[in-house]
């Protein structure tokens, strides 16, 4: 796997004359730089759809998502938040399945299920709630949370001081 003295010296002469070539296009004004890219494109951005929170954010904008779409808020100032969830034990699914099977029943009783609840507070003091149930429902909201956050962060600082503001 080493290299032997013999490559190790065509890859010295390789950059010597690679070095001097360089320095003879730069001498008669040749340059060897990469054309630049081209301008990113300005226009309207994509919506941010996070249906494990129930919305879309359009233009700086939340939208509750459904068969209708309706304004909930504006995204600068909001942030969006999980609660730690409960997990209740299924006491009425182990009671019915008692006067089954006495085994089942105890262990469905013991058997527990997730629930949590997402929030997006706005800068009004309105929120939107969307319930949540079970271990990937709740760990796919807690994801879509950072990405709004990051979403309402970045939509805060571009929009600077208001007019008007003291």
């Amino acid at each position: 796997m080493g290299d032997s003295e013999a490559d190790h010296e065509r890859a010295r002469r390789s950059g010597e004359f690679l070095m001097a070539k360089l320095a003879a296009e730069k001498a008669a004004g040749k340059t060897s730089t990469p054309p630049a890219r081209p301008a990113r494109k300005t226009g309207a951005a994509r919506p941010l759809t996070l249906p494990d929170l129930g919305i879309t954010v359009k233009d700086g904008v939340v939208y509750k998502t459904g068969f209708t779409r309706k304004r909930l808020g504006d995204l600068a100032g909001s942030h969006a938040e999980l609660t730690d969830g409960t997990r209740p034990h299924r006491i009425g699914t182990g009671i019915a399945l008692a006067t089954v099977s006495l085994g089942m029943g105890a262990v469905a009783a013991l058997t527990r299920k997730n629930k949590a609840s997402a929030f997006i507070v706005f800068a009004d003091g309105t929120t939107h709630e969307k319930k949540l149930e079970g271990k990937t429902a709740i760990g796919n909201a807690q994801r879509a949370a950072v990405r709004y956050n990051a979403a309402a962060a970045a939509a805060t600082s571009n929009e600077g001081p208001r007019a008007g503001a003291d």
